[in-house]
């Protein structure tokens, strides 16, 4: 009997020291999993601050403003632009689905507040600016603009049929309004992501450093 129980406990012990293994490879993975996000989350906030500032040129240069015609031409072609956030979350997939946990509590607390709540908040808002797009802002420049072109060196560029044409104005001003308060919406809550990125990737260091 006491060779059983002696038996029993190295076995637990044996998978305890799996299982802890196994947690750091996903704590490394998850290292890697947040810093891949932050990244993108950085490049979608040089975006949305870039677009809600090509916004404001736009209604200037159609109040009367002068500017130069290509760089114009560039900041409509913002107009329909969007961030096209993917998360990466394999590690957060693996401790979902119960393949392997996480020891800390707190931060199985913070990653689901992260990938269930924080997340689907901006890729909400980022699906309304998709649809705003798709349905208002394209058929309009598809009647508005002659020749659209994302690929040249110098940056994108919209080249109106008639850039004068009041309607067109006023049309694209129309736009604008529906846009700037979702996309400025859209970049608070990447800021916020972000924020919470930097606190969990803190967690799980911490975490590795105990091991």
């Amino acid at each position: 009997m006491v060779g059983i129980l002696i038996a029993l406990q190295i076995q637990n012990w044996n998978q305890q020291r799996l299982d802890r293994i196994e947690e750091r490879y996903l704590l490394e993975e998850l290292v890697d999993n947040l810093n891949q996000e932050a990244e993108r989350l950085e490049f979608g906030i040089e975006l949305q601050g870039k677009q809600l500032q090509d916004f404001g040129e736009i209604r200037e240069y159609f109040g009367g403003k002068s500017a130069n015609e290509d760089e114009f031409q560039n900041k409509l072609a913002w107009l329909i632009a969007i961030f096209g956030f993917n998360p990466v979350s394999s590690a957060y997939d693996t401790m979902k689905g119960g393949g392997i946990g996480f020891s800390s509590r707190e931060l199985k607390a913070e990653l689901v507040q992260y990938y269930e709540v924080e997340q689907a908040l901006l890729i909400g808002t980022l699906s309304r600016q998709e649809g705003i797009i798709s349905q208002q802002v394209e058929p309009l420049f598809a009647k508005y603009v002659k020749f659209l072109d994302y690929g040249n060196d110098s940056g994108p560029r919209a080249i109106p049929k008639n850039i004068d044409d009041r309607i067109f104005q006023e049309a694209i001003l129309g736009q604008i309004v529906l846009l700037a308060p979702n996309v400025n919406l859209a970049r608070e809550r990447s800021k916020t992501l972000m924020e919470k990125n930097r606190e969990i990737l803190a967690l799980v260091e911490q975490e590795l450093e105990g091991m």
